[in-house]
């Protein structure tokens, strides 16, 4: 689960540093670029960025091994708590 809780945040800090006057804001208007069904698991929805930045990012912090897909999935359940908190906040 630690390994889920790491890679979470470093999800999270991508997806909020691309936000509207976030440091890397401006990236995101060249992302916007991109096909459309690409924004989503890319940087729009934290949820689903869980899914294909935990394939990237697992690898290169822990080494290949077959716990990537339990991994994967707590990730992508961290993210939607973290998705549900941040819409309590901006309510």
């Amino acid at each position: 689960m630690e390994k889920a809780l790491s890679i979470s945040l470093i999800i999270t800090a991508i997806h909020v540093s691309l936000w509207d006057s976030m440091i890397f804001a401006k990236i995101a208007v060249y992302l916007q670029r991109l096909p459309h069904w690409t924004h989503k698991p890319l940087f729009e929805c934290l949820i689903c960025m869980g899914g294909i930045y935990t394939v990237l990012l697992y690898p290169i912090l822990y080494g290949f091994d077959w716990n990537l897909i339990i991994t994967m999935l707590q990730v992508i359940g961290i993210n939607t708590i973290i998705v549900a908190i941040i819409s309590k906040m901006y309510e």
